[in-house]
Formats: C-alpha cells, structure tokens, sequence
C-alpha cells in the first residue's frame, strides 16, 4: 500500500467516524432535545417538554389538558395545563414560562382548578402544582435559584398542599434521572410535595457538608450531621449535576477509621475535581 492510498484510508476512517458521531448526536437531540425546551421555552412547546419530562421520570398517564379538549371538541373554560394522572393522587400542573421571577398570582393560580376538579370528579384527592420557566432568557446557572418564589408564596402553596417547582429544577432532576438510573419511585414523592419541591430524590438521605479541600491528595473534608461508614456510597449535589461514589476511606484526626459519627469531621477520598469542590456543597448518603 501506499502513502497516498495510506492517507485516503484514513480520511475515509475519519468520515465514517465523524458521520457516526453526527448521528448520535442527532439521536441524543431527538430523545433529550426536551430538556433544552424546558429552560428556554414558553407556551406550548414548554408544556410539551415538561410532558417529556415527566414521562421520562416514569410517569405513564401525563394529559395535555389542552390537546384533549381540542380533540374532543369540549368548550369552556381551559383550566389547568397538564394533568399526572398516576401520580399518588391526581396532580393539576399550571406552567408557565416567564422573563421575571414568579409572582403570587402566577405561582398559586392552579389552586383555583381544584375545587371545580373535586366537584366534577366527585373526589377531595387532588394535589396541585405549579412548574415556572423563571428568566428564561438567562443561562441556567445565572438565574436564582435560592428565592425564586416569595416567602408568601412558599408558606400559602404549603398550607393549602401546593407544589412548586422551577424548570430548571425539573431540568435537573431529569438529567440525574437519566444519568445515574434513578427508579421512578425515588422521585414520584416530589410531586406530592408541599411547598418548595427540590430535586433531590427519596433515596437521598442528608449527611453533611463539604468543608476543605486537600486536591493534591483527592480528599474532601466532610462536616457530619449523620452517621458515615467506608463503603457507603455518597452523592454531592453540584449547582447541575450530582456526582456518586464509594466512600472507600476515611480519616478522623489524622487516623483511619471505618465509621464516622455524627458531628465528626472527616477526610475521605474523592474524584471530585478542584473546580467542582466548594466549601458548603450538600453531601448526601444514598440509601438502597
């Protein structure tokens, strides 16, 4: 063979590569392109990705509340936006994408499709939820997160058994999902949640916090609130992502140790890289 026919077999590898590698990426934005959708969009292209949403997380019976009028040719007022129906109790879902940050009236409207939903379904089991795209015009990790909704707001959605939830924060959870395998039944139980709905799964149970960093020996110090044994397996929340994995040491004042009390502080291994590590970041044990 040669040089020449050398360098047109390689070209001829390197096209079928790049080929190869354009069509998983156009298979991955045909599955995932949803979650692009769910920060960015409005209308019904964001109620269409928050239906995606949902069914990837395991739900089966998610209604597009207008999509079913319009089908059946039903007249009247439109109400709430979707409807889980497999969820521990009916969930009404109002989504709404906005510039701002929500207000009471946006934030609390699905209260209003309760009662006449109780009335017409001749039932008192009926939660609500409200899903807000807050400054959607903003990259994700620019907006705020920690007072998206006003205190208000959070204490009336938890008296009358709200939910509230952003779409980054279901942006997040979704991701998780997909990425670590999550079962359908560790997140269910946030969407029956009142108040605030954080995307931290069932499974996840809080531990403690991140406090020093040692890079050069890939040690994390860990404030403990709870219990940690080598051979846990623990969860960092990171402003998208969690990141998993086996506690395979710890030291308590310099010495090893196989558990750890609450109160403690301890080193242990990590593959959390310099960047990713911020004194404060949650640490969760997973529970299996």
């Amino acid at each position: 063979m040669t040089v020449k026919d050398e360098i047109t077999r390689i070209e001829e590898a390197a096209r079928l590569r790049i080929r190869g590698l354009e069509e998983q990426i156009a298979a991955s934005r045909d599955q995932y392109g949803f979650l692009h959708e769910l920060i960015t969009a409005t209308g019904d292209n964001l109620v269409k990705a928050v239906i995606q949403a949902l069914t990837t997380l395991g739900f089966t019976d998610v209604r597009d509340v207008d999509a079913e009028a319009e089908a059946s040719g039903a007249t009247g007022p439109r109400r709430e936006d979707v409807r889980i129906m497999d969820a521990a109790v009916p969930v009404l879902v109002e989504i709404k994408g906005i510039a701002g940050t929500p207000k009471e009236a946006s934030s609390l409207q699905v209260a209003k499709y309760i009662a006449p939903r109780m009335r017409e379904w001749r039932t008192h089991n009926i939660r609500g939820m409200a899903i807000v795209n807050h400054q959607r015009h903003l990259p994700g990790l620019d907006r705020e997160h920690e007072h998206v909704f006003q205190e208000d707001v959070v204490t009336n959605a938890e008296e009358q058994d709200l939910s509230l939830l952003t779409a980054w924060d279901l942006f997040r959870l979704t991701r998780n999902f997909i990425m670590h395998s999550w079962r359908h039944e560790d997140i269910a139980p946030l969407f029956v949640t009142s108040g605030r709905v954080h995307p931290v799964p069932a499974h996840y149970e809080p531990i403690g916090h991140i406090d020093g960093h040692w890079p050069k020996a890939s040690v994390v110090g860990l404030r403990l609130s709870q219990p940690l044994a080598v051979g846990d397996r623990v969860a960092y929340e990171l402003p998208v992502d969690f990141i998993e994995e086996d506690v395979t040491s710890l030291q308590l004042d310099n010495q090893p140790v196989g558990t750890a009390s609450a109160g403690d502080y301890v080193g242990t291994k990590t593959t959390l890289t310099k960047d990713q590590v911020r004194n404060g970041v949650q640490v969760y044990k997973i529970k299996r």
